[in-house]
């Protein structure tokens, strides 16, 4: 199954070792995210790196880790989708995961409700994915 990885979720499994960070390594994903996520990520940096306890380098190893199962999707391969993504998104930080996953005709893994008041891309939460995997 081919699923575009939003940022809060590739936050949660950098966070903790549970279910989210299992479902990214589960071998039946094909995870993808678009390249804007690396300036999500260094953008809120410091706030991760206090929450989750870690020094600079272990917090490095964790999004190695992470990231060695996400392809990484540049914004010119799906610039054609941004503005049908841009119409959709509910917030305008979201849109580069939308045209990623209407690129792919993928579905997006996110937590955020809001995603799922647009009909054109189907959004999953981790329990809902967890569910779709548990009845294979």
């Amino acid at each position: 199954m081919e699923l575009v990885a939003d940022t809060n979720v590739i936050v949660a499994a950098i966070l903790r070792d549970g279910l989210t960070r299992r479902l990214i390594f589960n071998p039946e994903l094909k995870l993808f995210a678009p390249k804007y996520v690396w300036e999500e990520l260094r953008e809120h940096r410091k706030e991760l790196v206090g929450k989750i306890g870690l020094d600079e380098q272990d917090y490095e190893e964790a999004v190695k880790l992470i990231f060695s199962n996400i392809s990484i999707i540049e914004y010119k391969t799906c610039k054609k989708f941004e503005a049908q993504a841009c119409s959709i998104s509910p917030d305008a930080d979201d849109w580069p995961f939308l045209a990623v996953a209407l690129w792919k005709g993928a579905t997006l893994w996110s937590n955020d409700k809001r995603l799922k008041q647009q009909d054109e891309v189907e959004v999953c939460s981790t329990a809902e994915l967890f569910k779709r995997i548990s009845r294979r």
